[in-house]
């Protein structure tokens, strides 16, 4: 799932992830949009973070 980042600190913090592949630039009339692609997904970073005894559901 796409993640919206308006930061500009975070979405420097992202780019000099180990995972990031390449980021595309989109120029349109109204605004520019950057779109960088990465493997991590969010959740499998959340996984990490909660403790063991939550359980987990995955569907």
């Amino acid at each position: 799932m796409p993640q919206e980042i308006t930061e500009i600190k975070t979405f420097l913090n992202a780019i000099q992830r180990k995972d990031a592949k390449s980021i595309k630039i989109k120029r349109n009339r109204d605004d520019v949009k950057f779109k960088l692609r990465c493997n991590k997904q969010i959740a499998a970073k959340l996984e990490e973070i909660l403790p063991e005894s939550i359980e987990i559901e995955v569907k």
